[in-house]
C-alpha cells in the first residue's frame, strides 16, 4: 500500500501501547456501548451522543476533521457527552428535562450555545430545588434595637413598676444593725462581730473550730523551718502552688488511675467501597465511602440504584488511575486531597430502596488481526484482504514499516500521467 510520508508512520507507532476501549477495526458507530464513554468522531447535530457510523472517521482525529469524507459538524471527543448545561433562548435560568431533545447542537457545550445565539446556563450554577439545611445568615451578636413582635401584646401587665431600677445595687449596706441578736446563731460567723479584738486573750479555746483558716497561706516558705512537725495535717492544700520544684520525686504513686482518655471524634459512618458490593445510605447521618483507585486500562463508575428510577444514575467515575470526579446530576462531594478519595453520601429518609454500587469496565484484549487492521488504518488509506494478509506474514509493525521503506516510491505525478 501507499504511504503518505515516512514522518507520519513513526509517531503513530509510538501509540501502540495506548488503551483502546473499542477496537477501530470493529467500528464504533451506533452499537451499544453499555454507558462507557468512547473517544471517537462525534457530531454536534446529534448532541455528541453517538460515534460516527464510518469506522474510518473514528480511526483518528485527522480523519474525523475531513468534511468531504465524514461530513460537517464533526469533532474528536468522548461520546456520549455529559449534560453539563443547556442553552436558553429566553429569560429562563433552568434546564428542562426535554431541552436536549430540541436543537441538541446547541445544548451540550458553551461554544455551541454561543454559535446558536443563546445564553449558556451551567447546571452547577442553576438554583437548587431543595431548601438548604441551615440558615444562610449567622445570628446577630447583640440584641435588636426594636421588639421582634409585630404588634404589642393585648393583655397588660398586672402591676408594672413606676420607675424600674437600671441595675442591681453595686455596694451592700454600709454596716449591720448596732444591737446584737438576743440569742447566738447555731452556725459560727465567717468574720468576728466586734470591730476590734479584745485586749486580753481568752482563757481557753473555743468549743467549735473555725470553718476556715484565719489568713491565707504565705506565698514563700519561711526562712527557718519549724523544729517539730504539726501533729495534724492540714485539711486542704494551699491555694497557690510553690514557686520552686520539689528536690525529690514523690515517694508513692497516685492513689487512683488517671481518668479515661478521650478519643478523637470522627465521622459517624465510614465504609470501604468495593467493586460490586452495594452500599446502603444511613437514615440519620452521612456515609463517608473510601473509593478504590482505578488502574491503567480500566474504568470505575459508582451508580445510585433506586426503585424510583428506571435507569441507574452515575455518581462519579475514575479511569486509568486518575482521581475520582463527580458527575451530573447529583454532583455529590468527592474529596481527593488525601488518598483514597472519599465520597460523601447524604442521609436518606425516603421509602424507596436506594443503594450505591461500584462497577468496573475493562476492554477486551485486541486480537492480532485487530492490531494489524489498526496499523493499516494509521499507515495507509485502510486495510484490504491483501494488505491484511501481508501484515500477517510480516508479523510485527517494525517489519511492516521496513518493508514499506524498501519498496519503490509511487508518485501522484506518474499516476496522473498514466491516466
Amino acid at each position: 500500500m501507499i504511504l503518505k510520508s515516512i514522518g507520519l508512520i513513526l509517531p503513530l507507532l509510538s501509540c501502540e501501547g495506548r488503551v483502546q476501549f473499542v477496537p477501530a477495526a470493529e467500528g464504533v458507530g451506533n452499537r451499544d456501548l453499555q454507558g462507557m464513554p468512547v473517544l471517537c468522531c462525534t457530531n454536534r447535530f446529534n448532541g455528541y451522543q453517538r460515534c460516527h457510523a464510518d469506522s474510518r472517521c473514528n480511526s483518528s482525529e485527522n480523519e474525523c476533521n475531513k468534511p468531504r469524507k465524514c461530513g460537517e459538524g464533526n469533532t474528536w471527543a468522548l461520546a456520549p457527552a455529559p449534560k453539563i448545561g443547556c442553552c436558553s433562548f429566553d429569560e429562563s435560568t433552568t434546564c428542562p428535562l426535554n431541552v436536549y431533545d430540541e436543537m441538541p447542537q446547541c445544548h451540550y457545550f458553551k461554544a455551541d450555545c454561543e454559535a446558536c445565539e443563546g445564553t449558556w446556563i451551567s447546571l452547577t450554577e442553576a438554583p437548587t430545588t431543595a431548601p438548604t439545611n441551615a440558615p444562610t445568615l449567622p445570628p446577630t451578636t447583640s440584641p435588636t434595637d426594636a421588639p421582634t413582635t409585630a404588634k404589642p401584646t393585648t393583655v397588660p401587665t398586672m402591676n408594672p413598676t413606676s420607675n424600674p431600677t437600671n441595675g442591681p445595687t453595686i455596694n451592700p449596706t454600709a454596716a449591720p444593725s448596732n444591737p446584737p441578736t438576743s440569742n447566738p446563731t447555731k452556725v459560727p460567723t465567717n468574720a468576728p462581730t466586734t470591730a476590734k479584738p479584745t485586749p486580753n486573750p481568752t482563757n481557753g479555746p473555743t468549743k467549735d473550730p473555725t470553718p476556715a483558716p484565719s489568713s491565707p497561706p504565705t506565698m514563700n516558705p519561711t526562712p527557718n523551718p519549724t523544729k517539730d512537725p504539726t501533729k495534724n495535717p492540714t485539711s486542704a492544700p494551699s491555694p497557690a502552688p510553690s514557686t520552686q520544684p520539689t528536690p525529690n520525686p514523690t515517694a508513692g504513686s497516685t492513689p487512683s488511675p488517671t481518668p479515661k482518655p478521650t478519643t478523637p471524634s470522627g465521622p459517624s459512618n465510614e465504609v470501604n467501597g468495593e467493586v460490586g458490593v452495594p452500599i446502603t445510605p444511613s437514615a440519620t447521618d452521612s456515609v463517608a465511602v473510601s473509593l478504590p483507585p482505578s488502574v491503567s486500562g480500566s474504568l470505575l463508575i459508582i451508580y445510585k440504584v433506586s426503585d424510583d428510577n428506571e435507569h441507574d444514575v452515575q455518581v462519579g467515575r475514575s479511569y486509568d488511575g486518575l482521581n475520582w470526579e463527580t458527575l451530573h446530576p447529583l454532583l455529590l462531594s468527592i474529596d481527593c486531597q488525601e488518598s483514597p478519595c472519599v465520597l460523601d453520601i447524604p442521609a436518606y429518609t425516603g421509602s424507596s430502596n436506594v443503594q450505591y454500587i461500584i462497577r468496573e469496565y475493562a476492554p477486551p484484549a485486541p486480537t492480532d488481526d485487530q492490531k494489524h487492521a489498526k496499523l493499516l488504518l494509521q499507515g495507509t488509506y485502510g486495510p484490504t484482504q491483501e494488505s491484511l494478509q501481508e501484515a500477517r506474514n510480516l508479523g510485527s509493525p517494525e517489519a511492516w514499516v521496513r518493508d514499506q521503506i524498501d519498496k519503490p516510491a509511487s508518485l501522484h505525478r506518474v499516476h496522473y500521467r498514466q491516466r
